[in-house]
């Protein structure tokens, strides 16, 4: 167990210092190097600055949907359920359907789940459950809308459906 640990513990050293690497290279950078700074300070767990990378490739790229995306995701874990709701927003607005790879998994998820997902942590429940219901329709299969759609209908004790959506 110990080797486990020195070994997270290894790659977390090594994701910063790439971090900071990247992060340096991206001031005068693209926002696409941006983005990619922001993944790994989100990977590491340092949203403050994943925040501050995923800003920055908004203000470069507004039609970077991904970065959008990111940052509403990463302001909400962050505790910033406005922000997260306002740049979901703005998401969604200037890019419905849009899909994306989610962080660290390899299946498309559509700017309609990250709305639905920031409404969710915000216990804004039937709004989050519309958002991800357009998100079926815009991406069938989206696996995040299909996680909260499943759980939120077992929530309500519609067990039903949550067996039509596994």
């Amino acid at each position: 167990m110990a080797e486990v640990g020195q070994v997270a513990a290894r790659i977390s050293e090594t994701l910063r210092e790439l971090g900071d690497q990247v992060a340096d290279a991206s001031r005068t950078q693209s926002a696409s190097a941006s983005l990619a700074v922001g993944k790994i300070w989100e990977i590491d767990g340092e949203l403050d600055a994943a925040e501050e990378a995923y800003t920055r490739a908004t203000c470069r790229d507004p039609d970077l949907a991904e970065a959008f995306a990111r940052l509403a995701l990463t302001q909400a874990k962050n505790g910033n359920r406005s922000g997260a709701i306002r740049t979901a927003s703005r998401l969604l607005s200037s890019h419905p359907g849009a899909t994306f790879g989610s962080l660290l998994q390899r299946h498309q998820v559509s700017s309609e789940s990250v709305f639905g997902e920031v409404l969710l942590g915000a216990g804004r429940t039937d709004a989050a459950t519309e958002a991800f219901e357009r998100a079926l329709e815009v991406n069938p299969g989206d696996p995040l809308a299909c996680s909260r759609l499943t759980r939120l209908s077992l929530a309500s004790g519609n067990a039903d459906r949550a067996v039509k959506l596994v």
